[in-house]
């Protein structure tokens, strides 16, 4: 059997880059060398290498916070939840209730710190359980994939807290561990699946908590809300960034105009050191893009790309006017604001001491362009 997991070679890497280009998209960086075409576009994976990481890091953590942290440093209990993946099985007093397969205490706690905490995804993204709300079962089951993918968080988990060893967790190890897990919930549905039903039901309603004993209707509308509410506070906090953005640009207004009701020559500084630097100069090219807020590459703001300007851009028509369509009018504009630069290297080939102080330049000329 062919099945395509996250942990399989690339996939993770696939699906974030695809992520990234799909927010891109909707954000609206979709134009041409924009952010989304830079994403398609790369090769080594750079750009989606931080989602990747945050991917892999993600689910780990939160397991701290269930069960499994009290048996942390304890070999022999761990070994003994390992042997057999007991951590698929309820525990009593007799040991583990092997007939019932994902009745484990652990799996609904990881699931509500991995997903429902904090406005997690199954709250963001509630329209996973929409789906299984339009089949006869009237109670809601959390999606195969989401167990399948805690099951084998608990199994890397637990071979961590046993060996000492942190991996990333990726690789076949744990390629097959999520295809056994997910064959075994596919086979417990085919073949008993009202007891597949109940399970992951119990998994539903011990991980959302406030979301249990309602209608479907109910817990949509309860998820919704929730979603709503996230969304709400982030608004808020955009808002206040905002805000507090604007009282500073008001402070810096009065400041001007304080400082301009003083003399127009400032005092005489003896102990003023003249720069001994000067700093790069974009091209009115580099500008013209910077002011209209568009994507400007790193190299028209490093020194060796000023450089390149001053010995091969310059032309006799330096001065020349060109048309240009804005909106339904046409305007003119100088050449050189229209004319890119001929050798430009990629943000991806510059080297750490060219995005330092290309960053710096940037940064500088963004502010005058404002």
């Amino acid at each position: 059997m062919t099945m395509l997991t996250p942990f399989a070679p690339g996939r993770l890497e696939n699906l974030a880059s695809k992520a990234a280009i799909a927010a891109a998209e909707e954000l609206g960086f979709d134009g041409e060398f924009d952010i989304a075409d830079h994403i398609e576009s790369n090769k080594s994976g750079c750009y989606s290498k931080p989602l990747v990481d945050h991917i892999r890091k993600a689910v780990k953590p939160s397991l701290l916070n269930v069960e499994l942290g009290a048996i942390k440093g304890n070999m022999k209990g761990i070994s003994e939840i390992l042997t057999g993946s007991n951590y698929l099985y309820k525990k009593t007093e007799k040991g583990y209730n092997c007939s019932c397969m994902f009745s484990s205490t652990v799996l609904p706690a990881a699931v509500h710190e991995s997903f429902f905490e904090n406005g997690g995804i199954a709250i963001q993204q509630w329209e996973l359980f929409e789906l299984l709300l339009s089949s006869a079962l009237s109670k809601v089951e959390v999606p195969i994939f989401m167990v399948a993918l805690i099951s084998t968080a608990i199994h890397a988990h637990l071979q961590h807290m046993q060996t000492g060893i942190v991996s990333n967790f990726s690789g076949k190890l744990y390629n097959s561990t999520y295809k056994a897990h997910f064959l075994l919930l596919r086979e417990l549905q085919e073949k008993r699946p009202k007891i597949y039903h109940k399970q992951m039901y119990k998994i539903f309603k011990a991980a959302s908590k406030n979301l249990t004993e309602m209608s479907p209707a109910q817990i949509l509308g309860k998820i919704n809300t929730l979603y709503v509410q996230v969304a709400a506070n982030q608004a808020e906090e955009v808002r206040i960034a905002a805000a507090a953005h604007a009282g500073r640009n008001h402070s810096d207004n009065d400041n001007d105009k304080q400082a301009q009701k003083k003399d127009a020559m400032a005092d005489f500084d003896e102990d003023q050191v003249v720069d001994d630097f000067i700093i790069p100069c974009p091209t009115m090219y580099a500008m013209t893009k910077l002011k209209a807020c568009k994507y400007i590459k790193l190299w028209c703001f490093t020194e060796e790309g000023c450089q390149d300007v001053q010995t091969h851009g310059r032309t006799m028509a330096e001065e020349a006017l060109g048309l240009k369509h804005i909106g339904s009018s046409l305007v003119l504009q100088p050449v050189m604001a229209m004319k890119a630069l001929r050798n430009v290297m990629w943000d991806i080939d510059l080297t750490w001491s060219q995005v330092f102080d290309a960053k710096l330049t940037f940064l500088q000329n963004l502010e005058k362009a404002k």
